[in-house]
């Protein structure tokens, strides 16, 4: 009897290290420590220092990620994550969501993945790419804010990989009682890669709440591509929003073109050089737009650590300025340093 106990031990314990052997769970994150210096931030003409409350070159988050093997080829995972002011330690929104950045689970296997949850945009998974900086300095380089939106709640995605060819799809839930579209969201995106070219476009439509009760259409459209030459990557891109007034149901038109590159150095240096033109057409307002330039280096200490500097130079230009410097001043000139420790 006690040599059939032991064996039964023995075989109960080697199952549970195979089991936990077939799943893991993760803590991960960052921490960016920036200053931004900028200069006609007032009406006056006045300068600022400033922190940024979520950083400038990563945000600052905390994630919790998991993944199983469910054998077969198929595999399931989770994210769960959270952003923080780095100052204060307070949470980085305003409407006290705890996993405000992402929250999902997914299942998978060799024809790709599918999560449901509050999860990145499918115009913000193509654009990555085709961004010369990679959607880093997010609070005030402009790609970001045109994306579609960052995220999305209620998602249901599918993201999938052939032969060089990516494709990520989406439908966001509204909930809204009697009408399915009312509220809801839903994108389309694809990336080609072959050797050093890469191209890739999306489509989003969402048809959002604006006023009261009152939804309305919008439409996004995206399209980049890159070419790598040794150490050197070459971006161009273009992105289209049109979205309907809730009052006027004319079409607010916004456009962005931009162009630029990302210099490996060597191993520890990066250099990123980027141009970015908006332009947007408010038939109520009149058109007005802004053009920035901007540069930055980022060099890394370690695997974990890297530090950062970068510079950029805002024009602004027409009727309705005042949409996208609230200051009024036909320019701006900023300046920013810091550090990032990834864990």
């Amino acid at each position: 009897m006690l040599k059939k106990i032991a064996i039964s031990s023995v075989i109960l314990s080697l199952y549970s290290i195979q089991s936990h052997g077939q799943s893991s769970v993760e803590l991960y994150g960052a921490l960016d420590g920036g200053v931004r210096f900028l200069n006609h931030a007032t009406a006056k003409g006045g300068e600022q220092i400033n922190m940024s409350s979520n950083g400038y070159h990563n945000n600052n988050r905390i994630d919790f990620a998991g993944t199983e093997d469910l054998g077969g080829g198929l595999y399931t995972h989770f994210l769960l994550e959270t952003g923080f002011n780095l100052g204060t330690g307070a949470l980085d929104n305003t409407t006290n969501q705890l996993f405000q950045r992402q929250a999902y689970v997914g299942i998978g296997g060799a024809y790709g993945y599918v999560d449901v949850g509050r999860q990145w945009t499918v115009a913000h998974d193509v654009l990555y790419y085709y961004d010369p900086f990679s959607l880093t300095y997010t609070p005030f380089l402009p790609l970001s804010a045109f994306s579609d939106g960052t995220r999305v709640s209620n998602d249901i995605k599918y993201t999938g990989l052939f032969n060089g060819l990516s494709v990520v799809a989406d439908n966001a839930i509204a909930g809204t009682p009697g009408d399915f579209a009312q509220g809801a969201s839903r994108s389309l995106g694809l990336r080609y890669s072959t050797g050093p070219f890469s191209v890739g476009g999306a489509y989003g439509y969402r048809n959002l709440l604006a006023i009261g009760t009152t939804y309305t259409a919008d439409n996004y459209y995206l399209a980049g591509t890159s070419y790598a030459i040794g150490p050197v990557k070459v971006f161009v891109g273009y992105s289209d929003e049109d979205q309907k007034g809730a009052s006027t149901f004319q079409a607010i038109k916004s456009q962005n073109i931009w162009g630029g590159i990302s210099y490996e150095i060597n191993y520890q240096l990066r250099l990123q050089i980027a141009n970015y033109r908006t332009n947007i057409n408010n038939p109520n307002t009149g058109g007005y737009g802004k053009n920035m330039s901007a540069a930055g280096l980022t060099y890394s200490l370690s695997k974990r650590t890297d530090l950062y500097g970068e510079v950029d130079y805002t024009t602004f230009r027409g009727v309705g300025i005042t949409a996208l410097n609230p200051t009024g001043q036909s320019n701006q000139t900023g300046f920013t340093v810091g550090m990032v420790q990834k864990f």
